[in-house]
Order: C-alpha cells, then sequence, then structure tokens
C-alpha cells in the first residue's frame, strides 16, 4: 500500500502469505506436495513458477525434516537399528554391531541414494 499523504510504501499483513515470499502457503503446500511425485522442473511447468522458485520452496521444506537411517532384517522385518540422519555417518554404528555381534549379511536391499551405496560397498570387507 502506498500512503496518499506522505509516499511511504507499506505492505499489509496476511494470514495466508508470509510477508517475505511471494507466494502463499497453499501454493507452498500444493508444490511441495507436487514435488513428490513429479521433478521439479515439471512442478515449474506445471504451477507457471520459475525453476528458482520450486527449487527454494522444497529446500525450505527439506530443512525442516529430521531424517532416520533405518535397518531390517528382510525375512522377519523386524527393524535391527535406528541411526541418525541420512548419509552413510549414520551406519556407523550399525556396522559396529555387526562387527561385535559376529553377524554376516547375506544380501542388502537399499535406498538408491549415493551415500547408502557408498556405506555399503565401503563397508564390504564386513560382509563377506
Amino acid at each position: 500500500m502506498e500512503c496518499l499523504d506522505c509516499g511511504a510504501v507499506m505492505q499489509e499483513k496476511i494470514s495466508y502469505a508470509d510477508a517475505q515470499k511471494t507466494y502463499t502457503r497453499q501454493l507452498e503446500r500444493y508444490a511441495n506436495e507436487l514435488c513428490e511425485i513429479i521433478t521439479i522442473q515439471d512442478v515449474s511447468k506445471k504451477l507457471g513458477l520459475v525453476w528458482d522458485t520450486v527449487k527454494a520452496i522444497r529446500q525450505e521444506h527439506l530443512l525442516g525434516h529430521k531424517y532416520i537411517t533405518i535397518v531390517m532384517d528382510l525375512k522377519s522385518g523386524a527393524v535391527v537399528f535406528v541411526g541418525n540422519g541420512k548419509g552413510s555417518d549414520s551406519l556407523e554404528p550399525f556396522w559396529k554391531q555387526l562387527k561385535k555381534a559376529g553377524s554376516k549379511i547375506e544380501a542388502v536391499s537399499i535406498d538408491m541414494s549415493p551415500a547408502y551405496i557408498e556405506a555399503v560397498t565401503k563397508k564390504y570387507s564386513l560382509l563377506k
């Protein structure tokens, strides 16, 4: 808004958008839902937003999440380990437990993230 007396420009607070953003919370929520099933580029095209805006929305959303790594026995379905984070470091305590117990791993099924692939291949000697 612009004051007709002094010419000052002010922003009206509205309940459905954050003052520092150029989009509503509803659009942000919708963009994040779409990012779960299609690429950022596709979301950008579908919503008519620039790629950088969708990427920023997604990054902000992901910063608010806490990740854990879960190791399960594929035969029984039992959870055998839960680690903090989503990188290869999150599996270090598991490798130590495995070695201490003298257990062997027969097969591995993992999320195809580079961190997990690295974690398993790096520790492959423990798997033999």
